[in-house]
C-alpha cells in the first residue's frame, strides 16, 4: 500500500569526493587518541578534514565543554567555506541542550549536511523540523577508531552504488509495501524529542529506530510512549536497527515481537544501522520503499549514487 500525505520526501545529499568535512562536538567529550586514530583512518580513505576544534570540558563532565562553546563549534562550522558535511566526533548526551539557542539564532548551521547518529539524532531531527535540511545518519568520527570498524560505512556518504536492505523473513514481524520518508535514529532521543516543536510529525514515514545500553523493559517504555502520544498511527512503518547491550536477545525479540502485535503497520528488525562495527548510512528525510522480491523483504532508498 503506498501511503500519501503533505509530508515531501528529500534527495540523499551525498559528498563529493574532494570536499572537506568540518568536525564538531555538540555532545559528550571524545578521546583525543581515538579522534587522531579515526581521522588518520578516513583519511587514509581520501577523506579532507578542518581542524578539530580544541575544547575543555566544562563543570559537567559528561559534555564536551559549555553550551556556550559546543555553540560557538556550530557558528564556527557555519563559517566555514563549502564544507562537504559537518561531522560530529561523538555522541553520549548534550545535543538536545542547544536546540533551544539554535532556534532562537542567530546562531546557525551551514547548508552542509550533518553526518553522525546516536545523540545527534537531536540535531538531524531539529534540522529536518525547522529548515527542512536533511543529514546523514552514520557513525560520529570516533566510531572509526575501534578496531574492526567497518569503513564501508563512511565510503557510503559519497554514493555510487545501489542502496537496499534485505530482510529474511525471520526479521518481518508484520508487512506490506510502503513508502515513506525516512525519520527516526536513537529511539531514546528520539521518543524525548517527539511531540515537541524540534521533531518532525512522524505522518507517512518510515520510522527506522536503533540503541544502545538500554534494558530490554526501557524499550518498552520508550516504544509505549509513542504508541500513547499516536505516533504509530500516522507513521508508514518502523524498521528496527541494532540494539547493542540491550540484554539478551531473545528477551528483545519479544519485546519487538509484541510490539509488532500492537501497532497496526509493517514492522522489521535487524536492520545493519545502530551503534555495531557496521553502521550502513541512511539520510533523514529521502524516500524509502518497502516491498517483497520472491522471497526476500526489501527497504530500497531514492537515492542511489552521486549527485555529481
Amino acid at each position: 500500500m503506498k501511503r500519501s500525505g503533505e509530508t515531501t520526501c528529500l534527495e540523499p545529499r551525498f559528498l563529493e569526493k574532494k570536499a572537506r568535512i568540518g568536525l564538531f562536538s555538540p555532545a559528550g567529550p571524545h578521546k583525543p587518541r581515538e579522534a587522531a586514530e579515526a581521522l588518520e583512518k578516513l583519511r587514509g580513505l581520501g577523506a579532507r578534514f578542518h581542524p578539530l576544534p580544541a575544547r575543555g570540558k566544562g563543570p559537567l563532565k559528561y559534555l564536551a565543554g559549555p553550551d556556550r562553546l559546543r555553540l560557538e563549534d556550530v557558528e564556527a562550522n557555519a563559517g566555514l567555506s563549502g564544507p562537504g558535511a559537518l561531522m560530529a566526533t561523538r555522541g553520549g548526551y548534550g545535543s538536545m541542550r542547544l536546540l533551544e539557542a539554535l532556534d532562537r539564532g542567530p546562531r546557525k548551521f551551514s547548508e552542509a549536511a550533518i553526518v553522525g547518529s546516536s545523540d545527534v539524532t537531536a540535531l538531524h531531527l531539529f534540522r529536518l523540523a525547522k529548515e527542512n535540511i536533511g543529514g546523514w545518519h552514520s557513525p560520529n568520527l570516533v566510531h572509526y577508531a575501534k578496531t574492526g570498524a567497518d569503513l564501508n560505512s563512511f565510503r557510503g556518504l559519497f554514493g555510487g552504488k545501489k542502496r537496499e536492505w534485505v530482510f529474511s523473513g525471520s526479521d518481518v514481524l508484520a508487512f506490506e509495501k510502503v513508502e515513506g520518508r525516512l525519520l527516526g535514529g536513537n529511539l531514546t532521543v528520539f521518543s524525548h524529542l517527539c511531540g515537541t516543536r524540534f521533531c518532525p510529525d512522524a505522518r507517512d514515514s518510515i520510522l527506522l529506530l536503533e540503541d544502545v545500553n538500554e534494558r530490554p523493559y526501557a524499550i518498552d517504555r520508550y516504544l509505549t510512549s509513542l504508541i500513547l502520544r499516536g505516533v504509530f498511527r500516522r507513521a508508514a512503518a518502523v524498521v528496527f536497527g541494532e540494539f547493542v547491550g540491550c540484554g539478551k536477545k531473545d528477551e528483545l525479540d519479544r519485546v519487538l515481537g509484541d510490539f509488532s502485535e500492537r501497532v497496526g503497520i509493517p514492522v522489521l528488525k535487524n536492520a545493519p544501522f545502530g551503534h555495531g562495527l557496521l553502521s550502513e548510512p541512511w539520510f533523514y528525510g529521502e524516500k524509502g520503499t518497502l516491498r517483497k522480491d520472491g522471497d526476500a523483504f526489501k527497504l530500497s532508498f531514492s537515492g542511489g549514487r552521486t549527485t555529481r
